[in-house]
């Protein structure tokens, strides 16, 4: 069915109502619990869990004034600035002391809450239940996300994805009624997604990419008919605070790995080795989201790329570029889609390398 069909983006709270709604999500929680059913069993890994958790003094130090010096401060030995995620690992020291299996479930609990989130915000924007139940669903249970959930030292990963999918909910409801509390809320759970792990620094672009579809708030969305229209100066210009906020958690990113030592110089890698490890990635992304094979934690930089590979990474992703906006009036979410994928994926595509993670 054409998306210029669907009705009008609900207002109301009447699908949380419906029983398909409620079966859905607990259908989503039970799939969840089930797939990492094994993870109480799980100790801690010798690799970065030493730092962030049991090898970690500063987490003893709890909610006190130095604990909280500590979390903020650019002292500490993480590769970049996130004082939201020690505050949460504060926390669960506080709580569980060196527990893993406490750990492991906080990331879980987060994960499937973000699950929720996603179920729910698709629910609500396109709605239609079942499509929005199995993108749920892939997003729960595809084993790209294993390693955010099982691993300890990844609650950085899963703590700003909850608040990611939490920003874009708040978002929801500021377009639907625009008020500067509900702006404030959208630009508060960034601010603390950002604080947890700074990749979130794409999320006004994501959220321009939700205003052409499937808010249909551009003026240039001639497949919907939903929210009010506006222009695409205007909405860059609502955007505007929150490219702030991103600006500053990437001046404080910058700050913090060059603090510690860890940003690898860009004359340490030419720019069209970078442009190379780019267009290979995205490619390589797209594979392990068909079919996830060969997955693992470190993804080395090559010192070379052959042409063949570069020119047959760049010809699919322009071919696919193409494809999905020739069909943008018939199929928008294709190029919604596209482009989410292209935008979210860019802070970690190799461009700007520091650490052990150049590729």
């Amino acid at each position: 069915m054409r998306e210029d069909k669907r009705p009008p983006i609900p207002n109301g709270s009447r699908h949380y109502l419906q029983l398909p709604y409620w079966a859905v999500c607990a259908g989503l929680l039970l799939t969840g619990i089930a797939a990492y059913g094994k993870l109480p069993g799980n100790s801690f890994v010798n690799f970065d869990d030493s730092l962030y958790v049991y090898a970690n003094p500063a987490l003893s130090k709890g909610f006190t004034p130095e604990g909280l010096r500590w979390a903020f401060s650019f002292s500490n030995d993480a590769a970049y600035w996130h004082p939201l995620t020690w505050l949460s690992l504060m926390t669960d020291f506080t709580l569980f002391g060196l527990n893993p299996t406490a750990y492991h479930l906080v990331n879980l609990l987060f994960h499937l809450g973000s699950v929720i989130l996603l179920f729910d915000l698709l629910r609500r924007m396109t709605n239609r239940l079942w499509p929005s139940a199995f993108v749920a669903a892939l997003f729960a249970l595809h084993p790209l996300n294993v390693e955010a959930v099982a691993w300890a030292a990844e609650r950085k990963t899963v703590l700003c994805t909850f608040l990611g999918f939490a920003a874009v909910r708040a978002y929801l409801r500021y377009v639907q009624r625009p008020t500067p509390l509900a702006y404030g809320v959208v630009f508060l759970l960034m601010a603390l997604g950002l604080m947890a792990k700074p990749v979130l620094v794409t999320l006004p672009v994501t959220l321009l990419i939700l205003d052409y579809w499937p808010l249909g708030r551009l003026q240039t969305a001639q497949h919907l008919d939903t929210l009010p229209r506006i222009s695409l100066s205007r909405a860059v210009r609502e955007k505007l605070p929150l490219m702030g906020l991103s600006i500053a958690a990437l001046c404080l990113a910058l700050y913090s790995v060059r603090h510690q030592g860890r940003l690898v110089e860009i004359f340490d890698a030419p720019i069209g080795n970078r442009l190379a490890n780019a267009a290979v990635s995205y490619t390589a992304y797209i594979g392990k989201m068909v079919w996830p094979t060969n997955l693992a934690v470190y993804y080395p930089l090559h010192s070379s790329y052959g042409w063949l590979q570069v020119g047959g990474a760049t010809l699919i992703l322009v071919a696919i570029t193409v494809f999905v906006f020739r069909l943008r009036n018939r199929h928008p979410w294709l190029l919604m889609g596209w482009l989410w994928y292209l935008v979210t994926l860019f802070p970690m595509i190799g461009l700007v390398r520091n650490g052990l993670w150049p590729a």
